[in-house]
């Protein structure tokens, strides 16, 4: 006799839900500048990226070189990183990111630098889904 297939409701989630952490940043965020002080979220560990995605809102304007980073500790730019005179509007990343598993819990930061006359707009969403680890 053959099996009966299981029945599941079409409401209620039976796999893991795809998460992610998000953070939008501009260039007047106090410690924008910093190394490691603007925190997009954190990985659960177990986890494997499945995308990254960084959307410029409004141009980020410094004369010289505007740089928007997106990374971890020790590696500022791991994940994303944008440059130019100035970064203009609409200026999108988005990348299916085939990645490790991550194996502890991994803060990721955003970074913008700035040289030459300051910035007087910019802005940009982040954007990073991840699977949970799978049990």
């Amino acid at each position: 006799m053959a099996a009966k297939p299981e029945k599941r409701s079409a409401r209620k989630s039976y796999q893991n839900d795809v998460g992610f952490i998000a953070r939008n940043v501009k260039f007047d965020t106090p410690s924008v500048g910093a190394v490691a002080t603007i925190a997009c979220g954190t990985l659960p560990a177990g986890c494997f990226i499945t995308s990254i995605a960084v959307r410029v809102k409004t141009a980020f304007n410094a004369a010289s070189s505007n740089t928007l980073q997106v990374g971890v500790t020790g590696e500022g730019n791991k994940y994303a990183e944008l440059t130019g005179t100035p970064i203009p509007v609409g200026t999108t990343i988005f990348e299916d990111y085939i990645g490790e598993v991550l194996t502890q819990d991994t803060p990721v930061w955003v970074r913008y630098a700035q040289t030459g006359t300051a910035a007087s707009t910019g802005e940009a969403d982040v954007v990073i889904t991840y699977v949970p680890a799978i049990k």
